[in-house]
C-alpha cells in the first residue's frame, strides 16, 4: 500500500515541514479555475490514543427523550381488550399494540402532555406516560470530539442514535483527492475514483482541500483516532484540482460524470467559479437526472451572487454560519441559496506527509459536507428514497435562521441532523410493489407511506390502517382515480392519523356516497387533491380534528362535516405580513366550484360571500381560494403550430421556472421556445430540447421574478401537428384515428368543456406579501 501511495504521489508532491505541524500557520487559498470557496488552514497537533470509551444508560425520564406522540397507558385489572380500547379511542388516541401480561397498551397520539392529563382521569387507567427510549449515550471516542462543535450544533451525536450510515452509500468529493491512507479516512474510503489531473485512477490529495472536506463528511467515528466524521459511509474521489488549487471545466464534468458512473449516490462539491458553464452544468444535470443529489459551496466573498456549480437547479447550494449560529461575513448570499451549515474554525482531516494529520478550516467549503454527510445518513436510514425527497426533507427538517421562512443569507436555515430520527422509511409503491391501490393498503402497517405511481385507477378503497400516508407521485393532474362502484365511497377512512393527498377523486355518484369519506376518525390530512364529478366530494361522519385544505372540489355536493374539524390551516385569516400563504400551488383553504365571493385584493383568498360554509355544521372555509395557480389562459393550444403573444399581471410576487406545455390523448403538441419581457427587455427564456425525458416541460433561464400589479410580455412558439379539435361540436380525423377533446382538467383542477389552455408557468415560490423575499425550492 505504501509503494502504491508513493507512486501515485510522486517525488515532486509538496510536503509540509515538520516546524508547520503543531503550530498555527495559515496557508492562502488558491484561486481555482472552477474552485473559489477555499479553506483558511490553521495546523493542529496530530491526534493521541488516551482517550476513554464513554457508554452509559441513560435512566434520566425526559419527554424529550421519548418516541414522539407515543405514549403508554396502564389499564388497571378486569377490563376486557373492547373496554380498553373503547377508553383510548374516546380520548383521540390510536390503538397499536397490546402487552395482556401487563394490562398496558401502546398508544399513538397527536398531543402527548395533552393526553396523559386526559386519560389519567380515568377510573380505569392506572398511568399513562411517554414511551421513553433508555438507550446507550453514544459518544464518540474519537479525541478531538469535544472541539466539533459543529457536529453538535447541527444534532449529529442524536442522530448517531438511530443511524450512523451505511456503506451501500457512496459520497464522492469532487475536488482536490483525498489522501486515502490517512489513517482516519482509509477504512471508509474507497476504489474507484480517478485523478484526471494526473490521468491515473490514484486520486491523492497533493492539497488538502478536499482531504479537510472528506473528514467533515465521513471520518471514520469511535476508532479512538483524531475526528468523528457525520456519516459512516463509503467515500470516493475525483482529484480534479492540482496542488495549486486550479481546476478546470473539462476535468471537472468529466470528474462528475465519472462518480455518477461508478455509483456515487452523494457529490460534494467545495469548489466554484461565479460564471457559468455549460459544461458543467449539464454534468450536474446528467447527476441529478440519474438520481444522485449534488451538493456545493456557495462561495466565500461576501457577495449577493452565488458561485457555480451551487448556482444551478441540480445543485444545493450551502452557505457558512459560526458556532453562534450568525451567517459567516464571508458567505455568499442570494437567491439559489437553500441551506447553510456551520464553516467556520472547522476541525478535519488534513494531509500530512507521515500518519496524516487534522486542521481547522473556514468557508463555505467546509459547510458543504456536513449536508452532504448528513443527506448520507437520511440515504442510510431511508435507501428508497429519491434524490428529490432528500432534498425536500433537508428543507423541510431545516432549523430557520434569520428571517422566519427562506431568505438569502440563511436559505431556508441550518441542516439539521435530527431529521433521521423523524424519517418514515417504509415505502410501498404502486403498482410497483401492489398492483392495486387496495392491495397495498392491505399489506401496510402503521405509519408507512403508500406511493401511487402516474397513470389512472380504477377501484374503491377502504383504509383502516393508522397513520397510513396515501399519496400521488407527482400530483392530481397525473394520477387519476375512478370509482369502481359508483354506488360506495372511493376512498372509505375508518383509521386515524391518516394522510390522503396529490389524487384526482371521481366517480363516486351514487346516493350520499363520496369521493373521500371519513368515518368516526380524527387526525386525518386530505390536502391537495382535485376531488370532482361525486355525489359528496368529502364527508366527514363523526370524525374530528381532521384538517382538510388545497384541495380542489366541483361535486353534486362539495362537502358534509357534522364534527369539528379543519378546513383550512387556521382558523383565521391572517393578513400580511402574516398572510397565510403555505407555499407550492396552492393558498390556504380550499377551492370550491360553488364559491359565490370574489378576491377583490388579488391575494388568492376570497374577499366577499366568506367564509365558505360546509354543509352538515358549523364548519367554515375562512379561505377559500380563488386564484391557485397563473396560466396563460384562453387562446393559446398546444397542438396548433403558430407563435402566440400575450401579456402576464401577477396577482403575487412569484418565481418562475419552468413551462409546461399541457399532454392532450393524440397529440405530440409542445412548445417551440418561450420569451419573456419587460417592457422590451429580454429577462428570461427557454428552449424545447426535443423528444427527451419530459418533453412538456421547458426549463426557464434564468429563474425569473415576476412582481405583483406589474405588466409582462411573453412570446410563445408552439409546434405539432393539428391534431386535436378544441370545440365539442364536432371532430378530426388525425392519422390515428377520430379524435375529439371535449374535456380537459388543467393542474388546478379547472374544467374545460370547449377549449385547452396550452401552457402554465411553474410558480417556484409564491411570496407572502409585496416585499417578501424571494424563496428557493
Amino acid at each position: 500500500m505504501a509503494s502504491e501511495v508513493e507512486g501515485a504521489r510522486g517525488a515532486d508532491k509538496e510536503r509540509l515541514s515538520e516546524s508547520e505541524r503543531g503550530v498555527n500557520t495559515h496557508r492562502e487559498g488558491a484561486v481555482f479555475v472552477i474552485c473559489v470557496s477555499i479553506l483558511l488552514i490553521e495546523m493542529i497537533y496530530a491526534c493521541s490514543d488516551n482517550s476513554t470509551v464513554v457508554a452509559e444508560l441513560n435512566l434520566t425520564p425526559d419527554h424529550e427523550n421519548a418516541v414522539p406522540g407515543e405514549v403508554i397507558v396502564g389499564f388497571r385489572s378486569g377490563l376486557t381488550p373492547h373496554e380498553q380500547e373503547s377508553i383510548i379511542k374516546k380520548h383521540g388516541g390510536i390503538f397499536i399494540e397490546r402487552e395482556p401480561a401487563l394490562d398496558t397498551v401502546l398508544v399513538k397520539v397527536n398531543n402527548l402532555q395533552a393526553y396523559i392529563s386526559e386519560i389519567t382521569r380515568e377510573a380505569a387507567v392506572e398511568y399513562a406516560e411517554p414511551n421513553y427510549i433508555r438507550k446507550l449515550l453514544f459518544t464518540p471516542n474519537d479525541p478531538f470530539w469535544s472541539r466539533q462543535y459543529n457536529l453538535k450544533l447541527i444534532n449529529a451525536d442524536d442522530a448517531w442514535e438511530y443511524e450512523r450510515g451505511k456503506k451501500s452509500i457512496k459520497i464522492a468529493i469532487v475536488d482536490s483527492g483525498i489522501q486515502y491512507d490517512h489513517p482516519d479516512l482509509k477504512a471508509n474510503y474507497v476504489r474507484g475514483g480517478y485523478d484526471w489531473v494526473n490521468d491515473d485512477p490514484f486520486p491523492y490529495d497533493d492539497y488538502g482541500h478536499g482531504t479537510h472536506c472528506a473528514g467533515i463528511a465521513a471520518a471514520v467515528t469511535n476508532n479512538r483516532k483524531g475526528i468523528a466524521g457525520i456519516a459512516q459511509v463509503s467515500l470516493m474521489a475525483e482529484k480534479v484540482a492540482n496542488a495549486k488549487g486550479y481546476a478546470t471545466v473539462w476535468d471537472t464534468s468529466r470528474g462528475i460524470i465519472h462518480a455518477v458512473d461508478e455509483g456515487a449516490s452523494i457529490i460534494s462539491f467545495s469548489l466554484g467559479k461565479y460564471s457559468p458553464s455549460s459544461t458543467v452544468e449539464k454534468a450536474c444535470q446528467y447527476a441529478w437526472d440519474s438520481g444522485c443529489l449534488l451538493v456545493a459551496a456557495a462561495g466565500n466573498d461576501g457577495e449577493d451572487s452565488i458561485a457555480c456549480p451551487a448556482r444551478y437547479d441540480s445543485v444545493i447550494a450551502v452557505g457558512a454560519i459560526d458556532r453562534h449560529r450568525q451567517r459567516w461575513y464571508k458567505s455568499n448570499h442570494g437567491p439559489e441559496l437553500e441551506l447553510v451549515a456551520p464553516g467556520v474554525e472547522i476541525l478535519s482531516t488534513y494531509t500530512y506527509e507521515t500518519g496524516g494529520g487534522y486542521a481547522t478550516g473556514s468557508g463555505t467549503s467546509a459547510a458543504c459536507p456536513h449536508v452532504a454527510g448528513v443527506a448520507a445518513l437520511m440515504w442510510s436510514r431511508c435507501p428508497s428514497l429519491t434524490n428529490r425527497r432528500i432534498r425536500d426533507l433537508l428543507m423541510e427538517s431545516a432549523i430557520d435562521l434569520g428571517t422566519p421562512g427562506w431568505d438569502e443569507y440563511y436559505g431556508w436555515g441550518m441542516v439539521n441532523a435530527e431529521v433521521v430520527y423523524s424519517m418514515l422509511c417504509d415505502v410501498i409503491y404502486v403498482p410497483d410493489n401492489y398492483t392495486t391501490i387496495q392491495a397495498a393498503v392491505d399489506a401496510a402497517g402503521p405509519g408507512n407511506i403508500i406511493i401511487v405511481r402516474d397513470g389512472s385507477y380504477t377501484e374503491n378503497i377502504d383504509v383502516h390502517t393508522p397513520g397510513l400516508t396515501i399519496r400521488s407521485e407527482s400530483g392530481p393532474g397525473n394520477c387519476i382515480l375512478h370509482a369502481a362502484r359508483p354506488d360506495d365511497h372511493l376512498f372509505e377512512v375508518t383509521a386515524w392519523g391518516v394522510n390522503i393527498s396529490g389524487f384526482t377523486v371521481e366517480g363516486a355518484t351514487g346516493s350520499h356516497k363520496a369521493g373521500i369519506y371519513l368515518d368516526g376518525v380524527a387526525y386525518c390530512n386530505i390536502s391537495g387533491n382535485i376531488i370532482r364529478h361525486n355525489y359528496y366530494g368529502i364527508a366527514l361522519n363523526d370524525s374530528f380534528s381532521n384538517i382538510i385544505y388545497n384541495n380542489y372540489f366541483s361535486n353534486t355536493h362539495n362537502a358534509y362535516d357534522n364534527g369539528d374539524n379543519l378546513w383550512n390551516t387556521t382558523r383565521t385569516r391572517l393578513r400580511p405580513p402574516e398572510m397565510n400563504i403555505v407555499g407550492g400551488s396552492f393558498i390556504g383553504g380550499n377551492y370550491w366550484s360553488d364559491y359565490t365571493g370574489e378576491d377583490v385584493d388579488g391575494d388568492g383568498i376570497g374577499d366577499t360571500a366568506t367564509p365558505y360554509n360546509i354543509g352538515g355544521g358549523a364548519n367554515r372555509d375562512y379561505l377559500p381560494l380563488t386564484v391557485p395557480v397563473l396560466d396563460t389562459g384562453h387562446g393559446t393550444y398546444p397542438s396548433i403550430m403558430g407563435t402566440y403573444e400575450g401579456k402576464l399581471i401577477p396577482s403575487l410576487n412569484l418565481s418562475i421556472n419552468r413551462l409546461y406545455t399541457y399532454p392532450c390523448p393524440g397529440t405530440g403538441g409542445h412548445t417551440e421556445f418561450i420569451r419573456i419581457y419587460e417592457g422590451d427587455r429580454l429577462i428570461a427564456s427557454g428552449t424545447w430540447n426535443g423528444y427527451r425525458g419530459d418533453w412538456h416541460n421547458i426549463t426557464i433561464t434564468p429563474t425569473v421574478r415576476l412582481l405583483r400589479g406589474h405588466e409582462y410580455r411573453y412570446i410563445i412558439k408552439t409546434g405539432s401537428y393539428t391534431q386535436v379539435i378544441h370545440r365539442g361540436t364536432s371532430a378530426l380525423a388525425g392519422r390515428s384515428g377520430w379524435i375529439n377533446c371535449t374535456l380537459f382538467t388543467d393542474a388546478n383542477g379547472e374544467v374545460y368543456h370547449d377549449w385547452i389552455p396550452a401552457i402554465k408557468l411553474f410558480l417556484q415560490f409564491l411570496c407572502a406579501s409585496p416585499t417578501s423575499s424571494p424563496m428557493f425550492l
